[in-house]
């Protein structure tokens, strides 16, 4: 059974939730999506997740969740379904 759930809302629109074995692995599909909407590397992601979370005044990652505003509103979670049981 997979045991966490990647959510992205863009402008109220919920995208197919992706599932993953680990935390790690959630994180890290969250990194890349957010690097793809925003046009950063992934490795710019990670960092600026590592060093505090802001990327610039649009856009921000936390340890379990993402949004920006550069384009449209866009927002990530990442839900422990475990825990929701």
């Amino acid at each position: 059974m997979k045991n966490w759930m990647l959510v992205c809302c863009y402008e109220r629109d919920i995208e197919t939730p992706k599932f993953f074995d680990t935390k790690e692995e959630a994180v890290k599909a969250m990194c890349a999506d957010v690097a793809d909407y925003i046009g950063f590397t992934v490795d710019e992601v990670i960092e600026a997740r590592n060093n505090g979370g802001e990327i610039d005044n649009c856009t921000y990652i936390g340890i379990d969740y993402a949004w920006s505003d550069r384009h449209a509103n866009c927002d990530w979670k990442i839900f422990n379904l475990i825990e929701r049981i």
